[in-house]
């Protein structure tokens, strides 16, 4: 197959998981507003735009960028709650689409890129809670300017004249935080495609790179350590000893995204399942970071890179959360996209094998994810339509 020949077919592939993602997402555009819009709904509509730029007790977090973008949209579409999720499935589709130009630089995972920003798109991982909740519009564009950051400090290491895209991405990491506090941890992401950029032999481009990118990260923990200690957001910061446990069942929740809930009527053997859920996220979750462990220490350096950013992106909540619950779906968004990367790398190596058992097995691995994925989603926007 020519190269061309596999440019055209990635494109179909991604154009169809586009069009998937659509037919299933389209379902939430006349939803309502829930739960912690209301939040949002509240303090745009009672507040001039300068006093809702304060800090203030009404939310957990100090996010101005999501608060000033929740009342631009606010001003054009009012109480439709249905364009938010409009605009959140736009923003979606764009982060998909950084994700397939990533991964495109990376050389182990040209021929999955594709795939693995089709599945990203449809929900595979993060199963599109952040997307049907109108007031996470911040924090996908806040993924989305991490990402457009990742992206340029690769490209960064390819062009000669390139000092003016690693400022540019230094810039857009540093914006992002404004709109998501998980944004903290796209500068080490950052630092991990630079260094493990297999496209670039110039070495002394990719240190200097780094150490460019060095100082962001610590300057945004810095700003995020003085907004988590002020007593004004009365935070319950979990203790560090927990941390490890936290990322564990993370990593389960991502793979394994059932909760021992009551509100669902299922039958015997089904509530027994749901019933183990908090300990197969344990077993699941440390099975998961033992491979990627694994796949950080083997050869390929942009398999590295993917496997330490999937323990990175979740490490910011395992401080502030308990991942027993599928409002915490949105906080695996970011961890979710080396999940579908990999995922789809270990599909093309069993299709590209000669056995024709290995290559069933892979279509049928991929099938049963679609499926799976897309009608979990479709739950979650029907419950969540209810609220």
């Amino acid at each position: 197959m020519t190269d061309s020949d596999g440019k055209g077919r990635d494109h179909w592939i991604y154009l169809a998981f586009v069009v998937l993602s659509f037919l299933v997402y389209s379902r939430a555009f006349d939803n309502g507003f829930r739960q912690d819009d209301f939040v949002f709904l509240k303090h745009v509509e009672t507040t001039t735009f300068l006093d809702s730029l304060k800090p203030c007790t009404s939310f957990a977090f100090y996010r101005p960028g999501t608060i000033a973008l929740f009342r631009f949209i606010h001003m054009i579409f009012g109480r439709n709650g249905g364009a938010y999720i409009v605009f959140n499935f736009l923003t979606h589709l764009a982060s998909s689409f950084l994700v397939l130009l990533i991964l495109k630089r990376m050389r182990s995972f040209r021929g999955s890129a594709a795939l693995a920003a089709g599945l990203f798109l449809l929900g595979l991982g993060h199963y599109g809670k952040t997307v049907m909740w109108a007031c996470c519009c911040g924090q996908l564009v806040s993924i989305v300017l991490s990402l457009g950051g990742i992206l340029l400090s690769i490209r960064s290491c390819e062009d000669r004249k390139s000092g003016y895209k690693l400022f540019l991405a230094i810039f857009l990491m540093t914006a992002a935080v404004l709109f998501h506090e998980g944004a903290i941890v796209s500068p080490f992401v950052a630092m991990l495609a630079v260094l493990f950029n297999t496209d670039s032999r110039r070495v002394h481009r990719r240190v200097r790179a780094v150490l460019l990118l060095i100082p962001v990260p610590l300057l945004l923990i810095i700003y995020r350590f003085l907004l988590l200690t002020n007593p004004e957001y009365g935070l319950q910061v979990s203790l560090f000893y927990q941390v490890p446990g936290y990322l564990i069942r993370y990593a389960g929740f991502t793979v394994f995204p059932l909760q021992n809930t009551s509100i669902v009527n299922v039958s015997p053997a089904l509530r027994r399942l749901l019933d183990m859920a908090p300990q197969l996220h344990w077993m699941i979750g440390a099975l998961l970071l033992a491979v990627m462990g694994y796949l950080a220490v083997r050869p390929g350096k942009d398999v590295r890179t993917l496997s330490a950013w999937f323990p990175v992106a979740i490490l910011p909540f395992t401080l502030i959360a308990l991942p027993e619950d599928w409002l915490q779906l949105r906080y695996i968004y970011f961890a979710s996209i080396p999940v579908c990367a990999l995922t789809a790398a270990g599909l093309q190596w069993l299709v590209s094998s000669r056995s024709a058992a290995l290559k069933t097995i892979a279509a049928a691995f991929l099938a049963l994810a679609v499926i799976c994925t897309t009608i979990l989603v479709l739950l979650l926007e029907r419950h969540y339509a209810g609220f």
